[in-house]
């Protein structure tokens, strides 16, 4: 058994742009035009995470992918004592326990679920528990994905093949000295053309620090 979803796609835009003095560029004894590309990627890929954990959907003023915590069903939304961690090995079945609240939907129960935190959040909290025999963090077995989206003190539990991501052009970075040749600068930009949203609001559960 099986079935099909119809799911609208747009092409919102994700990227920002930084602007460099051309002395900096030439005088530099790193190769500058790297490293800001570098950077810029990285807020790309920062912009990407922020999209799937906490964007709005599309309103009047704001164009973005429905994100994970849009329509999280309030079930979903928990609270655990995560000052414990530090303190008691077993402290991780305070938060796998709380894998039960996923839904499957209409799909098979088949999906990996992961955990996605801060990664201070881990070193603070959760890696009491990790299986050390593992080559990357994990709470007891779960893996652990590292991401700033994710506000302070919380974890976010899900199935994010249940998260559904449509690229219409991928992340491309291009530079100029045109834009800004009077004032003697490059300018270098990074954009792409995405949305996504959950097939699935009850495939993900976040857990939240209720001690604070």
């Amino acid at each position: 058994d099986t079935s099909l979803a119809a799911v609208e796609l747009a092409a919102n835009k994700l990227g920002c742009f930084t602007s460099v003095p051309n002395s900096t560029l030439e005088n530099t004894l790193i190769d500058m035009v790297l490293y800001i590309e570098d950077l810029l990627a990285q807020a790309m890929a920062y912009g990407f995470d922020d999209a799937v954990i906490n964007g709005t959907g599309d309103n009047m003023s704001v164009f973005e992918p429905r994100g994970i915590m849009l329509n999280l069903p309030a079930t979903n939304r928990v609270g655990e004592p995560l000052e414990t961690f530090d303190n008691i090995i077993s402290s991780p079945g305070l938060i796998l326990h709380n894998i039960g609240l996923i839904t499957s939907g209409t799909k098979d129960d088949i999906g990996e679920v992961i955990a996605v935190m801060k990664r201070k959040t881990y070193y603070n909290y959760a890696s009491t528990g990790n299986n050390s025999s593992l080559p990357y963090p994990n709470l007891n077995g779960v893996r652990v994905k590292f991401t700033p989206a994710v506000g302070d003190n919380k974890i976010i539990l899900g199935d994010f093949k249940q998260y559904v991501m449509g690229k219409r052009r991928g992340a491309q970075i291009a530079s100029s000295d045109q834009v800004k040749f009077t004032d003697d600068q490059t300018l270098f930009k990074v954009s792409g053309r995405f949305d996504g949203q959950p097939l699935n609001n009850a495939a993900f559960v976040e857990i939240t620090d209720r001690t604070i």
